[in-house]
């Protein structure tokens, strides 16, 4: 018996199959194939959003712990208004300022995040930099020392850049605030990766009884085949 073309979007997201010419059997095996098709690929699409929000949390995680290690630089009596340099925090420590600050914003860069997104104090602008051959700052009218080395120019750098650096100002309420945003930002997502959890499980038990009723209507029709084979011997 033929069935007509018919467009069956209603039937759980099938799309239109041409069913012209097909017998009732094959129509069915047809729609129920691609229905397991569809399922597979919903599937497929679920389990790498969930795989990508795991990314994303661990990223905010390495935020976390970046921003954390900053904080620990504050001494146990600093207020909210105490900077990250000075006497309760890293006391001009312009080392130890640069590598926290390169440590949270590669952290926030992976993330996909700036420091735009908490209220940091922006980098200070038009700072000197140095390159090897250049005059030595410390010579004066008294001391001439010799032009300074590539090494020696780094270390300049990086104690401008530190200098210049918006950690320097930034305050233990300002670490405690985006702490707290990021917190809120990792509980965010595995709230939603709970949801996105129970919506993988669902189209798996779909996808598999899916599969199993393709199974078994494979199965009857065989056996209806056999049992017609049969009789006409």
């Amino acid at each position: 018996m033929g069935i007509t073309p018919t467009n069956l979007n209603s039937l759980a997201g099938v799309g239109a199959i041409d069913l012209t010419g097909m017998d009732i059997e094959t129509a069915l095996m047809a729609v129920q194939s691609q229905r397991a098709q569809l399922l597979e690929s919903q599937l497929t699409n679920q389990i790498k959003e969930v795989q990508n929000r795991n990314e994303q949390i661990a990223k905010l995680n390495n935020v976390l712990s970046a921003l954390n290690s900053v904080a620990a630089n504050f001494k146990g009596d600093a207020g909210a208004t105490d900077k990250l340099v000075g006497k309760k925090g890293l006391d001009g420590k312009n080392f130890s300022l640069e590598s926290h600050a390169q440590l949270v914003e590669q952290a926030l860069a992976d993330a996909g995040l700036d420091r735009s997104a908490f209220d940091f104090p922006a980098d200070k602008q038009g700072y000197k930099t140095y390159k090897a051959g250049d005059p030595d700052p410390k010579s004066n009218f008294l001391v001439v020392f010799p032009p300074i080395s590539a090494a020696r120019a780094q270390q300049l750098n990086d104690s401008a850049m530190a200098n210049a650096s918006g950690y320097r100002d930034m305050t233990k309420g300002q670490i405690d605030a985006a702490v707290n945003k990021v917190k809120g930002m990792i509980d965010a997502a595995n709230n939603t990766n709970q949801m996105d959890m129970l919506r993988l499980q669902s189209l798996t038990n779909k996808r598999n009884e899916a599969f199993d009723i393709m199974s078994n209507f494979i199965k009857k029709m065989q056996d209806s085949r056999s049992s017609i084979i049969g009789n006409m011997r």
